[in-house]
């Protein structure tokens, strides 16, 4: 999880998510105003002067103008300033909102009357498709038949921005966080199914189907009997059962509630590191609320070095994995021997981690 994502946690529901893009990008902005220039230049708005500087403030306060049902508080006011001459750019950002009342049409008016600026600009930045246009904001009551050529309205969406942020040169710790956080609530991509994204889907529950026969073989059988042997543990079956909130399809789950320890076998569609494919997975893990925890997730590091199994320290987790990804396992001519075989392998490293490593430690603890 990123720095800025367990920030946001920290207000609870206090602070919704658009409010505190807007701070954390208005930072980035005023760090990086050569990152500012550059995303400005993408939207086509010229800033190629060398001496022109900026001004980035947030939510600034707009009394009600006539027509107005209330006052507006733009997420950025950024004023380019050049000596004498200035531009002035309002951005609205929507993440998991739209539009409110006449909310572009007011930010346009409060445009349309500020003076001593040479350009205007209303950039209206979303994750989701909100497609508008000038007619849709330059009417009335708010607009009669005032000239709003002053002013541009520009659409554009938060990926575009990521974009940009990726292929920054200097990849600061700032900027990675900043990209890191956008990409976690999924606004570094297009936000809908392109036909291929819908044919990939019916395909996977295909392959789910199909590849149900490997777990109900004696693979399932032998997992459940190498790992039962610790006692205490409570077991499900789930014949692929998706558990949402962790976004797995788990075939067999063991979970040993006094010691926080978990033992999985199935599909994982989003693990750790991932390269965008799911992965057949067996997984071993710890919480960090268990009293054993310390000792033990040396003991996990020291078993993924030996046997060459992914080790992650999460959120509340330490994981312990094996895992191949779905895409080689359904490109093999035969599959379903091909999962067996992962399977197998895997089972084989796991009955000897439990020897070497986990059994002797386990035992004095249960």
């Amino acid at each position: 999880m990123t720095l800025l994502n367990s920030l946001l946690k920290l207000h609870g529901d206090r602070q919704p998510l658009e409010d505190f893009l807007t701070e954390v990008v208005a930072a980035l902005f005023r760090e990086y105003p050569d990152l500012l220039d550059r995303w400005l230049n993408t939207l086509g708005i010229e800033t190629s002067d060398t001496e022109m500087t900026y001004q980035v403030a947030t939510q600034t306060h707009y009394s009600r103008l006539p027509h107005h049902d209330t006052d507006s508080r733009p997420d950025l006011q950024i004023n380019c300033v050049n000596g004498d001459v200035r531009d002035l750019v309002f951005v609205e950002s929507k993440v998991a909102s739209s539009e409110g009342l006449d909310q572009l049409a007011r930010y346009a008016d409060h445009l349309q009357v500020a003076r001593g600026f040479r350009r205007r600009y209303l950039i209206y930045i979303t994750r989701d498709r909100d497609t508008k246009t000038q007619e849709d904001i330059f009417k009335p009551p708010i607009f009669e038949s005032s000239d709003t050529s002053a002013i541009e309205f520009i659409e554009t969406r938060w990926r575009d921005f990521h974009k940009v942020l990726s292929k920054w040169p200097s990849q600061t710790y700032f900027i990675r966080q900043t990209s890191e956080f956008m990409e976690l609530h999924n606004m570094a991509d297009e936000n809908y199914f392109s036909p291929e994204s819908i044919i990939a889907l019916r395909h996977f529950s295909l392959a789910l189907r199909s590849l149900r026969v490997v777990f109900e073989s004696e693979e399932t059988a032998r997992f459940k009997a190498m790992v039962g042997k610790f006692g205490n543990f409570n077991s499900e079956l789930h014949n692929f059962r998706q558990i949402e909130r962790e976004n797995y399809y788990w075939q067999s789950r063991l979970w040993n509630h006094s010691l926080k320890l978990f033992f999985g076998m199935g599909i994982a569609l989003t693990p750790p590191n991932s390269d965008g494919y799911p992965k057949m997975m067996l997984r071993h893990s710890i919480r960090d609320k268990s009293p054993i925890f310390p000792e033990y997730q040396a003991v996990l590091k020291k078993a993924a070095d030996e046997f060459g199994w992914d080790f992650h320290i999460l959120e509340g987790p330490t994981v312990l994995a094996k895992q191949q990804s779905l895409a080689t396992i359904l490109g093999e001519e035969n599959r379903i021997e091909a999962a067996r075989l992962f399977f197998h392998e895997a089972l084989d490293d796991l009955e000897k981690i439990i020897d070497q490593h986990l059994e002797g430690f386990l035992v004095d603890k249960m």
